[in-house]
């Protein structure tokens, strides 16, 4: 997957990439790729590919009645087959440090409507960084309708196994969501979580927040945008 440099989605980032609030660290992230895989993804493509089709071949029928009902569809259709190999490239290149190869459709949910996944981040997030940065919430999301044209989404959001993924280590609470946009070829990737103050894996991140906070960034909660973005 092909990272792409948007200004928008960075300025966002900018605000939401690490917020200490009411003795909590929130971390988040939105990340644009291209549905265009580089050399290591077709590599990693085609041998996802080549077991997919062996495991079809090898037990179709418990294969395809086990996947049918799954929220990407069934593991026989190619289009499934090709969203599923998507997400999990975006998963790996998110998150480097993990492997997520292995990945099986039943570990994802689909979401009906844009507004399932706008109400459950909006219920996080006002919570956390909307109370340092007001207005943050609607400038977020109408940098990602400008990036991803949310009602063209079809939107997903992993499913944490609780034991081998950064959204289940020691996180108060996660969300993810996929926005991916077939006739853009893109998918938007969303993370946010929570961890407490208190968590010695963090200290580097408190340390980022005071820097930012005790230099030139946004002071008393106040939302600011570069003058060079345009609204």
């Amino acid at each position: 997957m092909k990272y792409l440099e948007e200004p928008r989605i960075s300025m966002v980032n900018n605000f939401l990439a690490t917020n200490c609030i009411n003795g909590r660290i929130i971390e988040g992230k939105l990340e644009p790729f291209s549905c265009k895989k580089g050399t290591s993804d077709k590599k990693l493509s085609k041998s996802l590919e080549d077991q997919y089709a062996h495991e079809l071949a090898t037990s179709p029928k418990i294969e395809c009645s086990s996947v049918s009902s799954s929220p990407l569809g069934s593991m026989s259709d190619p289009s499934t087959r090709r969203l599923l190999i998507n997400l999990i490239t975006t998963m790996n290149a998110s998150f480097p440090d993990y492997d997520f190869s292995n990945l099986r459709p039943d570990q994802f949910q689909s979401f009906s409507t844009t507004a399932e996944a706008v109400n459950i981040a909006n219920k996080k997030l006002s919570e956390s960084v909307e109370i340092e940065h007001p207005g943050f919430l609607g400038e977020m999301w109408s940098a990602i309708e400008e990036s991803i044209k949310l009602e063209e989404c079809e939107i997903f959001s992993y499913v944490p196994d609780m034991e081998s993924d950064p959204f289940s280590e020691g996180n108060l609470w996660s969300f993810n969501f996929f926005f991916h946009n077939k006739n853009m070829k893109k998918i938007l990737y969303m993370t946010c979580l929570a961890r407490s103050v208190g968590d010695d894996s963090l200290e580097y991140a408190e340390d980022e927040y005071d820097m930012y906070n005790d230099g030139d960034g946004p002071q008393d909660g106040v939302f600011e945008w570069e003058d060079d973005v345009n609204m």
